[in-house]
């Protein structure tokens, strides 16, 4: 909980052997893994925990995400097409599900089919705020820069105070050439802004011929 994973991780595998029926000590061992960045050591100990917890779909889904991360397209896919047996009189878990076929899709570069399953994963859950999000960083990454300022607005309609949402709102009006809109909504972040939001803000206002003010910002 610290965020001590590499102290951590020893002490889980010991957790592992002294009763290898622990589905907790291989999900946390999992998790621990993950976040060292250590894609496969995690795989193998979510693997073991869904061995355990065959219906588990919360541990499914976190086995699915690991393989996602580490490229394993296939077996993420088949993961989660398996996991779909288990959410069918669950709307909330069945979106989960979608939600990660749209970002297996999207690091495949089917833009298309992610952005499909995203809003399949959002007609059954629409009022959670992560989907619109994860619609709009794949329609971003695959160049959909309106479907992605739509995600961005229903996350701000979810979550009105988010400002990673209003940040990339900016910045795909900017991709729009929505110039005047992309510099209103970087305004209005004021003192939030980072490097890189103040450097398409001062393009932006290059754009609309206000040189003084892109010139001060550059």
């Amino acid at each position: 909980q610290r965020g001590q994973y590499s102290d951590a991780v020893p002490v889980l595998e010991r957790a592992t052997r002294v009763s290898s029926q622990m589905v907790s000590a291989f999900r946390t061992l999992g998790d621990a893994h993950l976040a060292l960045g250590e894609l496969d050591k995690a795989a193998v100990a979510y693997r073991q925990a869904v061995a355990l917890a065959p219906e588990d779909v919360g541990l499914r889904l976190s086995l699915a995400r690991s393989l996602t991360e580490a490229g394993d397209y296939s077996e993420a896919n088949s993961v989660c097409r398996q996991t779909l047996r288990f959410v069918k009189n669950s709307p909330a878990r069945e979106a989960q599900v979608y939600r990660q076929l749209g970002e297996i899709a999207s690091h495949e570069g089917k833009t298309g089919e992610a952005v499909s399953a995203l809003y399949k994963a959002q007609e059954l859950d629409p009022r959670d705020v992560e989907i619109p999000r994860s619609l709009a960083s794949v329609a971003s990454r695959g160049g959909l820069y309106a479907e992605a300022a739509t995600a961005c607005q229903r996350v701000l309609l979810l979550a009105p105070l988010d400002v990673g949402a209003k940040k990339q709102l900016a910045w795909v009006n900017f991709k729009l050439e929505r110039y005047p809109v992309s510099i209103k909504h970087y305004e209005a972040l004021g003192d939030s802004l980072g490097t890189v939001d103040r450097y398409y803000l001062a393009q932006a206002y290059a754009k609309t011929n206000k040189t003084d003010r892109a010139v001060e910002l550059f």
